[in-house]
């Protein structure tokens, strides 16, 4: 019979309630009650690392070294290089830079494009629609704003995107918006301080994070008695469905006067064709009696 724990580390060690004397009996624990055979104390990993003694309940220690696990198999040293993995980062600066450059080639073209003339799809009808639109130009602003600002009050060093290599194009002069990406420059920055790095990308991405749910939260809220959603870019829709539906009701009630006034008309030239043809028949019946009344007198 072998009895093993399923936790490691000196607090998980297993111990024996033996309140019938069955496994002293047995020959399981001694008198006083441990066990009697035991194979292997539950004890602690303890590793030294840079001097200092580490222990844990685990052979697996991965939070001394940001990134980096050690396994813990036998006594003994070992020298640990550690070297900078950033591939990862730069993936994901990248796929970021991306996603920025495309949303603001939107707004760009939005911005610009001009009506079409003789429209002959739904899509074509829409050009122009946003071309100089304040909500547009609004959202592109602060979309600068945000990826230029400093992040740190310091003078120099690693305090903007700029400084780590993510800065606005230079093409015509930067009128665009978009952002390009320095490798080297990010990599050096990360070679010197990692840490800043992080904290600058970790800044930005929380200030787009608020700013995206800032423009399309539903999410409702109450200013000054009234019920409207959060986001700017869902205010703005349901601004424009509301006016959509005035103009529509505007509309429709005017097609109703319409309706009412042709219906009066209607009624009208109606009534005036029956006169007309009264009083033509008037007329034809007096002309008559007037022929009739000269013949008589004629005699």
């Amino acid at each position: 019979l072998i009895i093993a724990g399923t936790e490691t580390g000196a607090a998980n060690a297993l111990s024996a309630n033996d309140t019938d004397g069955v496994l002293a009996a047995l020959g399981v624990v001694d008198a006083v009650g441990d066990f009697s055979r035991v194979l292997q104390e539950a004890s602690d990993a303890v590793i030294v690392l840079d001097g200092l003694e580490v222990t844990r309940s685990s052979n697996t220690i991965d939070d001394l070294i940001e990134g980096v696990t050690f396994e813990v198999v036998a006594e003994g040293s070992a020298k640990v290089d550690v070297s900078l993995d950033a591939e990862p980062a730069v993936t994901a600066v990248k796929e970021m830079i991306d996603a920025y450059n495309e949303t603001l080639d939107w707004i760009n073209i939005r911005l610009t494009e001009e009506t079409k003339e003789d429209p002959q799809s739904d899509v074509e009808k829409k050009w122009g629609l946003l071309k100089g639109d304040p909500l547009l130009w609004n959202c592109k602003q602060k979309m600068r704003n945000i990826t230029s600002r400093a992040r740190y009050d310091q003078e120099g060093g690693y305090n903007t995107l700029a400084s780590i290599g993510i800065a606005t194009e230079s093409t015509d002069f930067g009128k665009s918006g978009k952002l390009e990406f320095d490798e080297s420059a990010f990599m050096k920055a990360m070679l010197e301080n990692p840490g800043r790095v992080k904290d600058i990308m970790q800044s930005f991405a929380t200030e787009m994070a608020d700013f995206s749910k800032g423009m399309i939260s539903g999410t409702p809220e109450i200013i000054g008695g009234v019920t409207v959603k959060q986001g700017t870019l869902v205010n703005r829709i349901d601004t424009l469905e509301q006016q959509s539906s005035r103009i529509d009701k505007r509309i429709a009630d005017f097609e109703a006067r319409l309706e009412m006034e042709k219906a009066s008309l209607e009624k009208l030239y109606t009534n005036m064709e029956i006169r007309l043809s009264e009083m033509n028949y008037q007329s034809y019946y007096t002309s008559a009696l007037w022929e009739y009344g000269s013949g008589n007198s004629n005699r």
